[in-house]
């Protein structure tokens, strides 16, 4: 079964963009954020300084406090998510 294709040639504004994307499917939308992240080369995103402080801070009080440090595991359990 081959998938519908468009052709555009006319510039489209982000927003034009954005009401296109919501017409795909679920499993369309999903395939084009994984095609974007493949794409993405990481050393492209930005991190801001204050997301960079944020997690210095959250990793000092991790290492402070290593006795209250749940493995992702030990969480799963508690919610019973596994």
């Amino acid at each position: 079964m081959n998938a519908p294709s468009i052709q555009l040639n006319a510039p489209l504004s982000f927003n034009q963009l954005l009401d296109l994307v919501k017409q795909l499917s679920i499993q369309d939308k999903l395939r084009l954020e994984s095609m974007i992240w493949y794409e993405t080369d990481e050393n492209d995103i930005e991190i801001l300084p204050v997301q960079k402080q944020l997690v210095s801070e959250r990793l000092y009080q991790m290492n402070q406090n290593s006795q209250n440090v749940k493995s992702w595991e030990d969480i799963e359990r508690n919610l019973k998510l596994s």
